[in-house]
């Protein structure tokens, strides 16, 4: 039975909760022993009437975060996006492919025009994917979007507006915890390209050695923060 009130954008993108629980173990049906907070009260007039007060330092500093990654429930997004570049005809190119269960929301910016042009929205329901073409503003001679996805997925694409025949195919494999990378153009082109880890330290920056590239994202929890540029300053992905 179908519920006629959720409509298919809610569906593919508000999700049913349920990956918010771990269903792979036996569940712990123990009670904890909770504390007796009976004297809470007292004891916290008591700190309050002998304590010193709060000194504020004469010197202040700025907060530091907390070094490490904090446990959390993983998310299950899994997509993959990949663009032609600009076309003859002007406009830039790609595709989101949601290769997971869960649908995802994605909204993208044109760097170069935030005063003159909106965002545009995508809703991408799992199993599915979708292409868009976005025209570049005439006379531009570069152009420079972001795309920008949940669980703080973002993709930038820099570059000239001359077509080039160079691909960048950006994949993840779940299952292997691995991110992978693919330059289409010719058999030679990978050798135009460098590779830098930008903060996980996953590993050392690079240029491709043929035209794939692997890194097992593991060991960050499966965060990263890649730049691949072209050495001639015509195309950055990150």
């Amino acid at each position: 039975m179908t519920n006629p009130n959720l409509s298919p954008w809610r569906r593919a993108i508000s999700g049913d909760l349920t990956s918010a629980f771990d269903f792979s173990s036996e569940p712990d049906y123990s009670w904890p022993d909770l504390p007796d907070t009976s004297g809470y009260v007292e004891a916290g007039d008591v700190e309050c009437d002998s304590l010193p007060a709060t000194v504020v330092p004469t010197q202040q500093t700025t907060p530091v975060q907390e070094a490490g990654t904090r446990v959390s429930r993983a998310v299950d997004y899994v997509f993959d996006v990949s663009d032609e570049g600009v076309a003859a005809d002007g406009t830039f190119s790609f595709t989101i492919d949601v290769t997971g269960a869960l649908g995802a929301p994605f909204v993208l910016f044109d760097l170069l025009h935030l005063d003159t042009k909106n965002p545009r929205n995508y809703a991408v329901e799992g199993k599915k994917s979708i292409t868009d073409n976005v025209a570049v503003v005439d006379g531009d001679d570069k152009y420079s979007f972001i795309l920008m996805g949940p669980n703080g997925f973002v993709r930038q694409f820099d570059g000239l507006t001359a077509e080039n025949a160079n691909r960048i195919t950006t994949t993840f494999n779940k299952d292997e915890e691995k991110l992978g990378f693919e330059i289409a153009g010719g058999e030679d082109v990978a050798a135009q390209f460098t590779i830098t880890d930008n903060a996980y330290k996953l590993f050392e920056d690079s240029q491709f050695a043929d035209n794939k590239f692997e890194v097992v994202t593991k060991p960050s929890g499966n965060w990263y923060d890649v730049t691949i540029a072209a050495k001639d300053g015509s195309m950055t992905r990150r």
